[in-house]
């Protein structure tokens, strides 16, 4: 089984759906580049030493706001002639604010189901939808690095992801949708939760639920698929975190100068040194991105 690493950061907004854009436009961004399993000594320490060139003897996490603008012009520049030198892909996800705010008050909005039921039997009600936007963006991602790990290395492949030290609670979001991404054609049990105040017992109705696929290999890919989620703080996250940042930067750009439009898409990516080697981005009108559709924002055009 092959084994590739994939290295990630985040940049920009994290917060919850129910938090609205603090800007016009605000978004957050997530992205990574792959690294084979038998380069990734070098190339975390590669990318150590440029760190180290730039910011003499850091004490703490290896960020690039840490650095004077001059040095975060230099580390950009050694960072992406690095990518583009040795012709790393990268890959990204981003989504506005406004819109997981807007799309999980459409999803809370919906009327629960009016059931009939006995005077003395009381359901519980569901939760409402409050999903962190980091979270989402990682899910996201980590489908479009797997699709290239099985692109590039076949379908017997592990997928291990190394992100920036990270709250545990995060981390365990994360490993839960990535898990949930490889389950996502085994059969669930839905449950409902009641109570019958008449005979002081719990009720319990459950159902199961199963996606099916028209084509079987894809069925197969995900069952072969491993996946790993480790924390460090090193080389290999300081250019992940100079990667995601300049993503950012770029993308808020062309929503200033031309309003909110797609975010992963081919158009929203070109101009940027590195997107020529950008995995994924989607191809308008004919293909349009799971998150740029869900999370649109509300003053972007239909395109």
């Amino acid at each position: 089984m092959e084994t590739v690493y994939f290295i990630v950061d985040e940049s920009g907004a994290k917060g919850f759906s129910n938090n609205v854009e603090a800007e016009f436009g605000e978004l957050g961004v997530a992205a990574g580049y792959f690294v084979r399993h038998d380069v990734l000594s070098r190339v975390r320490d590669d990318f150590a030493a440029i760190r180290d060139q730039l910011s003499s003897g850091h004490v703490g996490k290896s960020h690039v706001v840490a650095l004077t603008p001059d040095q975060q012009k230099q580390a950009r520049r050694l960072v992406f002639d690095y990518l583009l030198d040795r012709d790393m892909y990268c890959c990204y996800e981003a989504m506005y604010v406004q819109g997981l705010h807007e799309s999980a008050a459409r999803t809370n909005a919906i009327p629960r189901p009016d059931i009939p039921r006995p005077p003395n039997v009381y359901y519980s009600e569901p939760r409402p939808e409050n999903p962190r936007l980091i979270s989402e963006l990682f899910n996201s991602l980590f489908g479009k690095a797997l699709a290239y790990a099985v692109d590039n290395f076949g379908r017997e492949v592990t997928l291990k992801v190394i992100v920036d030290n990270t709250d545990e609670a995060v981390l365990d979001e994360y490993h839960a949708g990535a898990q949930r991404f490889l389950d996502v054609f085994k059969p669930k049990i839905i449950r409902r939760f009641g109570f019958d105040t008449a005979s002081k017992k719990k009720i319990v109705h459950a159902a199961e639920m199963k996606t099916t696929v028209s084509e079987p290999q894809v069925e197969q890919v995900l069952s072969s698929a491993k996946f790993d989620i480790s924390c460090e703080d090193s080389g290999l996250t300081f250019a992940a975190d100079i990667l995601v940042g300049s993503l950012r930067h770029h993308l808020m750009n062309k929503v200033k100068d031309a309003g909110p439009g797609s975010l992963n898409s081919k158009g929203a990516i070109a101009g940027h040194v590195l997107a020529h080697q950008m995995y994924g981005a989607s191809n308008l009108p004919s293909q349009q991105s799971l998150l740029d559709t869900m999370y649109r924002h509300p003053q972007r055009p239909l395109e």
